[in-house]
């Protein structure tokens, strides 16, 4: 988030915010990695809201902005910290949505969504943003065909999911389409993201071993 006025800069598509503005409410418990205009839409519903972000200074500026604007953060809760370091500790009960939109990096969302999604109610909605991304796009495809979720919309951007149950997340491997499917000759959906992050790490080693040669 930039000074007064680029919020833009910590945001995602129109239709993201449309949906999840659908599905706030006064009475709402909800909770999001990352921080920016979605965290504004989230204190302006008046529901509880938990803001898990590792940046004071953007903790800071989001204040600057709500309270420039008479937006009530009165019941929104910022948590500064690292959110695999916050979240399993943190307190907040069965949550309507979660929107995960923090750290981006291998295994992070992962992280993110065991503790963070794993805390919706069944019929809770998940928002996943950034699916461009690798990492972000192997929970997408995951929540796809696992039959605890369903898909409500995704786009190339980001994705919504509703769960099925509340149940806490211990399904072994064979309980699991998604990684069932990836034992067909040819692959499934696993075996083909992990080949894309295979293919990511590749290039990154070549171009580390490439300057540590001409060095």
């Amino acid at each position: 988030m930039g000074d007064e006025g680029h919020l833009g800069v910590w945001s995602t598509e129109d239709a993201c915010y449309e949906l999840i503005a659908g599905r706030l409410g006064s009475g709402t418990r909800t909770l999001e990695t990352g921080a920016g205009l979605s965290t504004v839409l989230f204190a302006a519903s008046g529901g509880d809201h938990w803001c898990i972000t590792p940046f004071g200074d953007e903790m800071q500026r989001l204040r600057k902005y709500c309270r420039d604007r008479a937006v009530d953060l009165t019941r929104v809760r910022f948590e500064v910290g690292r959110s695999e370091t916050v979240l399993p500790g943190l307190d907040v009960g069965d949550l309507d949505l979660v929107l995960l939109d923090g750290n981006h990096g291998f295994p992070m969302p992962m992280i993110d969504f065991f503790y963070g999604a794993g805390r919706l109610r069944a019929g809770g909605t998940l928002v996943l943003d950034d699916l461009q991304l690798p990492a972000v796009r192997l929970l997408a495809d995951f929540c796809d065909l696992d039959p605890g979720w369903r898909r409500v919309t995704r786009s190339q951007k980001w994705g919504a999911w509703e769960r099925k149950s509340s149940s806490p997340f211990v399904a072994d491997h064979v309980d699991q389409p998604w990684l069932t499917d990836s034992w067909v000759p040819g692959g499934g959906p696993f075996k083909t993201q992990l080949g894309r992050l295979a293919a990511h790490a590749g290039r990154g080693l070549r171009r580390r071993v490439a300057a540590r040669r001409s060095r």
